[in-house]
């Protein structure tokens, strides 16, 4: 039985990403290179083969030409230059095809040594793990098909270059460029269905190996959204805080008001690695009577015009957004240095 049967959710993929942990697929790098590599070497032998072919032979049967004189041909120098460009582009098509599966990623944790990864145990169990055998057998299957398919044109390019003997250099250049065609379409249909199937498994096992637990699926789905006994124990204390009580406003860091129009009191969580959230809220006399009980007890009182404003648009109980998580911070950090004794100042 799959002991992780629900796809991971949103927030969990994000984190595999900022950690660099994303699908990728080595086939598809390679068709890539085949595609981009393979298509200019067609393109270039139907450019300039047989015109390349003529200056060859001509050079060959000349004994005035220098070695010099040959390696430095312009034949010689366009033929380096297009292998330079082959090679660029089969690169930047290496890349490309990893964008197309993974998407783009700026992670410096991916390229950070793990010696995890040395540990021998956890290697020998990769060697007996079922995933091994599988790719074992599609590599068995590749080679099949190579096999298979390079038999099928193998015969007809061996007989059709017997009859090239004592050709012309037009007729090299056609069949040179016909069996390039051949040759680049057949690896490539190859390299294509080998990758379909790798990108399909690739993913597959992203999503099982990031797959998640109703256990865990809950404990995230409270992270995100709010424990809701958590939510319950803020609301009965709000409540106890409007019934008039000054016990419950003690938990509250920090009153931000605006000056008096809305007052926001915010809270820490207990035990919780969470955000500040709001513990009460008012607005107009309410706001006033707020701050004035806020005082009584020593709670802070801070005055910010526009921050007063964004954190009032949030129910009672709701953590603080994640847009104001460094105002915020700045504002605690000040109390906390002040020993709450901070004078009221407006920023708005």
């Amino acid at each position: 039985m799959n002991e992780k049967p629900l796809p991971p959710t949103a927030e969990k993929l994000r984190r595999a990403r900022r950690e660099g942990d994303i699908p990728r697929s080595r086939r598809l790098a390679i068709l890539a290179c085949l595609l981009v590599g393979g298509g200019l070497v067609v393109h270039a032998a139907a450019a300039g083969s047989t015109s390349a072919l003529r200056t060859l032979m001509r050079d060959a049967i000349r004994e005035d030409v220098s070695w010099r004189t040959v390696v430095f041909s312009p034949s010689n120098v366009t033929l380096g230059a297009l292998l330079i460009l082959i090679m660029s582009a089969s690169m930047l098509g290496s890349i490309a095809g990893n964008l197309f599966i993974g998407g783009p990623i700026f992670s410096m944790r991916a390229t950070l040594p793990k010696l995890a990864r040395l540990d021998p145990i956890a290697g020998s169990k990769k060697l007996v793990d079922p995933r091994r055998a599988v790719d074992v057998g599609l590599g068995l299957f590749e080679i099949g098909v190579l096999v298979f398919a390079t038999s099928l044109f193998a015969k007809p390019f061996f007989e059709s270059s017997r009859r090239l003997v004592g050709g012309a250099p037009d007729l090299v250049g056609a069949w040179l460029h016909h069996w390039l065609v051949v040759g680049s379409g057949t690896f490539v249909g190859c390299a294509a269905s080998f990758t379909v199937v790798e990108i399909f498994l690739s993913k597959a096992r992203y999503s099982r190996r990031l797959g998640m637990s109703f256990e865990e699926a809950k404990r995230e789905h409270r992270e995100s959204e709010g424990d809701p006994q958590l939510k319950q124990e803020r609301a009965r204390l709000s409540k106890a805080f409007a019934t008039g009580s000054l016990g419950p406003l003690k938990r509250a860091a920090v009153v931000v008001a605006n000056p008096t129009h809305v007052a926001v009191a915010l809270a820490r969580p207990d035990g919780r690695a969470r955000p500040p959230f709001v513990y009460a809220k008012a607005e107009g006399k309410a706001a006033r009577s707020l701050r004035e009980r806020a005082e009584r007890v020593g709670v802070p009182v801070v005055e910010d015009i526009l921050l007063a404003r964004q954190l009032y648009g949030n129910a009672l109980g709701d953590d603080i957004p994640s847009e104001l998580y460094e105002a915020v911070a700045a504002l605690l950090i000040a109390v906390g240095a002040s020993g709450g004794m901070i004078k009221p100042t407006s920023t708005g």
